[in-house]
């Protein structure tokens, strides 16, 4: 699959993650940029999504195809930020024909 493939399948697959999203009563915002000349893409350099409900609650969102990605980043992060806030951070990965698997980062 060619670099525009891969970019278009993972479009489709982010908005999946936002109109599930959504439809829990979540507003979202994307974080990823794309671009020729943007470096940063994903915020803090993990999450593509960042989901509000009404309640307050907060979830940070990695979107993935097909592979699970190495979790030691994320749990690193998890462990030397958890005590300045308190949010639910989550790998989402799209397995086709299957749907979304959830992974929490604890």
């Amino acid at each position: 699959m060619n670099l525009k493939g891969k970019r278009v399948k993972g479009n489709r697959n982010r908005r999946k993650a936002i109109e599930e999203l959504e439809k829990e009563g979540y507003v979202v915002e994307v974080v990823e940029k794309t671009g020729k000349f943007v470096k940063v893409k994903d915020f803090f350099g993990l999450f593509d999504l960042v989901a509000i409900n009404r309640n307050g609650k907060i979830k940070w969102i990695q979107i993935k195809s097909n592979r699970k990605p190495n979790l030691t980043p994320f749990k690193q992060f998890r462990e030397r930020y958890s005590r300045l806030f308190n949010i639910n951070m989550e790998v989402w990965i799209w397995k086709d024909r299957i749907g979304f698997e959830k992974i929490i980062i604890e």
